[in-house]
């Protein structure tokens, strides 16, 4: 089963988004390196990003969280097919993982006709240029028994030559007919209109994204979440407020003895070869009380990387100011913070 049939199985929505930005660090010698990302105000222009294990390789233990903590939030269900794009929007290290357009809720008598649609819209591209990369197309039906569920439609774009490492993008050159996407959208919407979802070969970790959540008995909890998984100290990751703050908690017990291998928000796994364990996705513990409305500060110290080595924002720390007006809506009591990587990086 896909990665992205599993969490439409699981919330029947997608979701994930854009990262960071480097300091020109000469301009400042004498100051520790910071970089200022940059907060995106439009919801609708950047919607959100996945980051899995970069191997694909399924994971052994799995630490369940609740579904309003999750990356993924289940959204509005949706009358006609979905359409999902995979790689997800700003996803690193995805190596030789398929090009593949999930359409879901697929009735076996339109099947063809919407992913002949489909298949006719979704390009490969280089980005930020949107150069057209060559592709062959193929596509199956996966019908379903159930008298509730309707099937599954693939389209699978094989490059006709091997991808290099750089940055691409899956572009949706319009929403076919018929097909609409998910409440939580894996994609960045450009401002010529078209849906991309942009990814690298190789590794090169960012931060997509900060959520924040409201818990029972005034208590909160947060994520900071990356494009791939990375290592790091934990505690190095902050987010401040004029009223509280939270903080990357320490690594679990469970992982330092064996890895606790796992998708889950927040969960760690050993990195195969290295002491060290790495995560998508660090849980921060909060005092007080953040409140979106007020600006809030994102800190990140350096010394962050990827598993298989290569630096977080080349080694430098990572700063953002949000304002309220750079939060959105996210699950049931969530907010999302999302953050843009500059198309300078993305090459």
């Amino acid at each position: 089963m896909s990665f992205l049939k599993a969490i439409c199985l699981l919330t029947c929505g997608a979701a994930f988004v854009s990262a960071c930005q480097e300091r020109d660090a000469e301009s400042n010698p004498s100051k520790a390196a910071e970089a200022p990302l940059q907060p995106i105000t439009s919801p609708a222009r950047v919607p959100a990003l996945k980051a899995a294990s970069s191997n694909g390789a399924p994971d052994a233990r799995l630490r369940p969280l609740p579904i309003e903590e999750s990356r993924y939030p289940q959204g509005p269900d949706r009358a006609r097919p979905v359409l999902q794009l995979e790689p997800m929007d700003m996803m690193t290290a995805v190596g030789d993982s398929p090009l593949h357009v999930l359409v879901s809720k697929l009735d076996a008598a339109d099947a063809s006709r919407v992913l002949e649609r489909v298949a006719s819209a979704v390009k490969l591209r280089t980005w930020p240029e949107l150069a057209e990369v060559a592709t062959n197309a193929s596509k199956s039906v996966e019908t379903s028994s159930s008298t509730t569920q309707a099937g599954y439609g693939h389209v699978y774009l094989q490059p006709a030559a091997p991808l290099t490492d750089r940055w691409y993008a899956l572009v949706l050159e319009s929403v076919p007919a018929g097909v609409e996407l998910p409440a939580f959208a894996s994609v960045h919407q450009t401002e010529a209109g078209k849906h991309v979802a942009r990814f690298r070969v190789g590794s090169q970790p960012v931060v997509t994204g900060v959520r924040l959540y409201d818990k029972e008995g005034q208590k909160q909890v947060a994520y900071v979440d990356f494009s791939e998984r990375v290592v790091g100290d934990a505690l190095g990751v902050v987010v401040t407020g004029s009223r509280g703050r939270c903080q990357g908690a320490p690594l679990p017990a469970a992982a330092k003895r064996g890895g606790a291998s796992s998708k889950g928000d927040g969960a760690w796994e050993e990195v195969e070869g290295d002491a060290a364990t790495s995560t998508a996705s660090i849980q921060l513990e909060c005092s007080g009380r953040l409140d979106v409305r007020d600006e809030l500060n994102v800190e990140i110290k350096s010394g962050f990387r990827s598993a298989s080595g290569p630096l977080l924002n080349a080694g430098k720390a990572l700063r953002v100011q949000a304002m309220a007006a750079s939060w959105s809506d996210w699950g049931k009591a969530g907010k999302l913070l999302r953050l843009s990587l500059p198309d300078s990086l993305l090459r």
